[in-house]
């Protein structure tokens, strides 16, 4: 009894669920063939929401044809156009969002919600889609009603019409599998009817009918083409340069007692690391400082006040487009006798995205220039493909291709994509600025520079340069030393008594160990303005990201097809 009783009350909780399902109550599809091989189609479906309330449906139209085209390269589609949309009668909105596979109507208003029993009436004419049968008859091959919807289809009827006597009598139409009702109303019109998707199949005398294929260029062959050819270019290109610049670091490293010639400190740093960071930036401001440039104020910290760095701009004339761009980075009206608080300057930065934004285009700016400078001076080795001046563009040109093939067969462009993506990644590892003969020659003698800044005493019985006998190399050096890592070695060479009270920059100490330990917490203020131009960007960058989409698929032996769903 028990086992009864679940029965029934499965029984109530199913017919309760299907009550509310939503369900197409009936498609009708008509078909008006024309002399000139055009399908003009009118769709009417009966579409019940039950206890839903939605905005409207989607119906996309497949636009593959089951048909060969003239030539390997090109493949048969479907030109549809659609001519319009109803509801009860009435004109409905729609929207198209065509895609290579697919039409999509977007039937409804955002505005309006649905619900209970409507009639649609989509109307839309068809190029392209007669085909030829193995036998190499002509005919027409159509899924007048689709079967890509994921509601149940009730009743279903197709009313195909040509010009009299060019439809064969004998017909082929399939049902979920099977062979639907077929009757002929005279000699121009058929009907088939059903319950759920119907496909036809029916020959077509050609005497009377127009055979027009509409074909167009097939993507995969193309893209898979560039793509090797990209691919491949890009080999040799690589091969070419690791061989143009095929140098190594090998040779002995001698002591020298002064940085290379002509290489500002932020030069120098930004060859050490590769990047544009707080260290190179105190070097830069510190090279602006003894120019005069900038006017440097310690303000220590106190039980009420945090400490504090205030720079001003003396001057603007500066013949170094790195510096440059490093007063406007700090001062960007760039009036003279303009101070700042660096800190007030960082929480700006911080609360506001659009300076955030601009510090972060000048601090990219200066490392482009430090990079043109670096190929310019003959340190570095460029590397440009013949086609694209940037490695990124051949990056995006190669994911873009993926994606189109994507769109053509998923598995190969999620092949291709991965092979893309590893490419690049190797190219990049391959062709990433290299240093030339003279780059590993300036390397040697800079490592050989750092030597002399950072060896302890007991080394220095070696050298000829003993910096204790020289103390107006402390300041002279101080930024070459912050650049290659080597400040406090290089302070801690001297005794507090050997600057002078107009050598310490605004400070206020004679003690070197000191004033490095004021310019570490400048470079760690001064730090805080790269992460906050970073920080902006990471946040504009969210903020203007979105996506969003819709589509669907669909099955069928014949042209046409799709299905739909609400929305």
């Amino acid at each position: 009894m028990r086992f009864v009783q679940y029965i029934f009350l499965f029984w109530l909780t199913c017919s309760a669920g299907s009550a509310q399902a939503e369900i197409i109550r009936s498609y009708e599809t008509a078909i008006d063939l024309t002399s000139d091989g055009v399908m003009n189609v009118t769709e009417t479906i009966i579409y019940d929401y039950s206890g839903t309330e939605k905005h409207g449906i989607y119906r996309d139209i497949l636009l593959s044809v089951p048909d060969t085209a003239s030539n390997p390269f090109f493949e048969r589609y479907l030109d549809i156009d659609i001519i319009g949309v109803t509801r009860n009668g009435i004109l409905e909105p729609y929207k198209i969002e065509p895609s290579r596979k697919q039409t999509s109507l977007k039937i409804g208003s955002d505005s309006v919600t649905l619900s209970g029993t409507q009639v649609y009436e989509i109307q839309y004419t068809v190029r392209g889609g007669l085909v030829r049968f193995t036998d190499g008859t002509l005919g027409l091959s159509f899924n007048a009603v689709p079967g890509d919807w994921p509601v149940g289809i009730g009743e279903s009827r197709v009313t195909v019409s040509a010009p009299e006597g060019s439809l064969d009598p004998s017909v082929v139409c399939y049902s979920w599998g099977n062979d639907c009702q077929v009757r002929a109303i005279d000699e121009r019109t058929f009907v088939y009817e059903d319950q759920g998707p119907i496909t036809i199949e029916q020959r077509v005398d050609e005497s009377l009918v127009v055979y027009a294929p509409t074909e167009r260029l097939k993507l995969l062959p193309l893209l898979i083409g560039l793509f090797g050819a990209l691919l491949a270019i890009s080999f040799f290109q690589a091969v070419r340069y690791r061989n143009e610049f095929r140098y190594t670091r090998a040779g002995a490293v001698v002591t020298q007692y002064e940085p290379y010639p002509n290489v500002s400190p932020i030069v120098m740093s930004y060859l050490k690391r590769r990047k544009v960071d707080a260290i190179a930036l105190t070097a830069g401001v510190l090279s602006l400082i003894y120019s005069g440039v900038f006017s440097f104020r310690h303000v220590p910290a106190t039980e009420d006040t945090e400490e504090d760095f205030v720079l001003t701009l003396k001057s603007t004339t500066v013949h170094d487009a790195v510096d440059q761009r490093i007063i406007e980075l700090f001062f960007p009206a760039q009036v003279t006798d303009e101070s700042i608080s660096l800190n007030k300057f960082n929480e700006t930065g911080k609360t506001n995205v659009g300076e955030g934004l601009r510090r972060s285009y000048l601090l990219k700016k200066i490392k482009s220039i430090l990079n043109a400078t670096l190929v310019d001076e003959g340190f570095m080795g460029s590397f440009k493909l013949t086609f694209l001046s940037r490695w990124t563009g051949m990056f995006v040109l190669a994911g873009l291709l993926s994606l189109l093939v994507y769109l053509e067969n998923e598995v190969l462009g999620q092949v291709l994509a991965w092979i893309s993506l590893i490419t690049t990644f190797v190219i990049l590892h391959i062709i990433s600025l290299r240093f030339t003969e003279k780059g590993y020659d300036y390397e040697r003698y800079t490592d050989g520079f750092k030597d002399f800044l950072s060896v302890t005493e007991t080394e220095r019985y070696a050298f000829h340069e003993n910096p204790r006998n020289h103390p107006e190399y402390f300041m002279k050096y101080l930024p070459y030393a912050i650049a290659l890592g080597v400040a406090k070695e290089w302070a801690g060479l001297f005794s507090t008594d050997v600057i002078t009270a107009s050598e310490t920059i605004g400070i206020g100490t004679r003690d070197p160990n000191l004033i490095v330990s004021t310019l570490g917490h400048f470079a760690m203020s001064v730090n805080r303005t790269v992460l906050y131009s970073k920080a902006a960007e990471r946040t504009a960058r969210a903020k203007m990201s979105s996506s969003r989409g819709f589509g669907s698929g669909g099955i069928g032996l014949g042209g046409g097809g799709g299905g739909g769903r609400s929305w």
